[in-house]
């Protein structure tokens, strides 16, 4: 259909001479994730919850302190968020698709996907 093949031009652009990356192991993509997000205004270091992998149920959150009932335990600033507004701001809004015009949760979707090949992503 004319959405696969838009997204598959904008996924072959993107690619075009950065070469495809391999997936890496989750645990490799933890510190640099937290790195990133403490470079982009949200402080790790007072979360009240750390990532552990290796348990039972595979990884997850656990936290690390006594969370009260209705405690904010994150909050995260809106340049971090990606939502219909920050992909009407990309490469998305260039792609002449009806569906991605007049479906917020397909421009969001075709958004996340242009994102994960990035090579910076």
């Amino acid at each position: 259909t004319k959405l696969y093949s838009a997204i598959d031009k904008l996924i072959i652009r993107q690619r075009k001479g950065a070469g495809l990356r391999e997936q890496k192991d989750s645990s490799e993509c933890i510190e640099p994730f937290f790195k990133w997000l403490n470079e982009n205004g949200l402080d790790v270091g007072s979360l009240p919850f750390e990532i552990q992998q290796g348990l039972v149920e595979g990884s997850g959150l656990v936290a690390t302190k006594d969370i009260e009932e209705k405690e904010c335990l994150l909050s995260i600033p809106s340049n971090l968020i990606m939502s219909t507004k920050t992909a009407d701001k990309s490469v998305v809004n260039q792609l002449n698709v009806d569906a991605i015009k007049r479906m917020p949760s397909v421009k969001l979707a075709v958004f996340l996907v242009l994102e994960k090949h990035k090579s910076k992503s």
